[in-house]
């Protein structure tokens, strides 16, 4: 019988529908992720801290208007209210901006897939996406998405992955934390 590559697709799983589920389910499981980043004397704070002084430069204007991409707990968000822009953040799940929301460390949040912003062209001045970007299953289309909503300019911050490049560190960085926590 002569091989069809289309059989080979017929029960393949949708990988971008397992990416989105995956993502959706992120924080739930995972209540006190907000608490480490708040504190200030943690490692999390500090690189997030570092982080957001690349936006400076962007602050200057007061009260423009940015939408923030894949903002899981709404700390990206928060952040920018702290230096007086208006923001609405965004995620493919609510179980971090919701509770983020009704405690009053967010304004306002929308629930969005990157991939398919429902704003209509040039809505805000800028689009905020950090640590998500490797996440999407189809980034052209974010990029593509985000520059069609901002007017002025898309703020990407991606750090190196390194589960990727050393597998190896993310084991050893497991092994480190649960080595302290039991301690």
């Amino acid at each position: 019988m002569p091989f069809r590559t289309n059989e080979l697709f017929v029960n393949m799983p949708d990988f971008k529908e397992l990416s989105y589920n995956s993502h959706k389910e992120h924080y739930k499981d995972n209540p006190d992720i907000l608490g480490r980043l708040e504190r200030k004397n943690s490692i999390d704070y500090w690189r997030h801290e570092r982080m957001y002084r690349l936006l400076t430069p962007f602050l200057e204007e007061r009260s423009s208007k940015w939408l923030t991409v894949g903002d899981g707990l709404g700390t990206d968000a928060n952040w920018l209210q702290e230096n007086g822009q208006d923001v609405v953040a965004s995620d493919i799940s609510e179980y971090g901006l919701r509770p983020a929301s009704t405690n009053g460390y967010i304004r306002e949040y929308r629930l969005i897939n990157a991939e398919d912003i429902d704003y209509s062209d040039n809505t805000f001045d800028y689009v905020f996406c950090k640590e998500a970007y490797h996440h999407f299953p189809r980034p052209y289309l974010a990029v593509y998405e985000m520059l069609r909503v901002a007017s002025k300019a898309v703020i990407l911050i991606e750090p190196v992955d390194i589960g990727i490049q050393f597998p190896l560190m993310v084991f050893l960085k497991t092994f480190w934390k649960r080595l302290l926590r039991a301690w």
